[in-house]
């Protein structure tokens, strides 16, 4: 799976009220090693629907945070809005993370 498919699929699962703990596992491994790969639109929709699923994986979010503080100039203010609720309601403390998702909202 592509990292867009990836994301496509974590934004979904969540909307569909699927909470299977294998699945997100795994989707969560898969966008730990494509995160890299993932585009403003990508990282903002797996930001979105893996805190609407409220997973917790700390290396997850890292991973998220790095490509949202890389994509941050290309996101729209739609997308920066995604990644400050959804990286707010896991409660991530990264303040780089922050400092870009201000910035590119300016």
């Amino acid at each position: 799976m592509c990292a867009q498919e990836i994301a496509s699929c974590v934004n979904g699962f969540p909307k569909a009220k699927v909470w299977d703990r294998n699945l997100w596992a795994a989707l969560s491994e898969g966008t730990i090693g494509r995160a890299e790969q993932m585009n403003a639109q990508g990282i903002a929709s797996c930001v979105g629907g893996f805190s609407r699923a409220t997973v917790q994986e700390r290396a997850l979010w890292k991973a998220l945070a790095q490509g949202a503080i890389r994509e941050s100039a290309q996101m729209n203010a739609q997308g920066i809005v995604i990644c400050v609720n959804g990286f707010s309601k896991i409660r991530v403390t990264d303040h780089v993370l922050w400092a870009h998702l201000v910035l590119g909202f300016v």
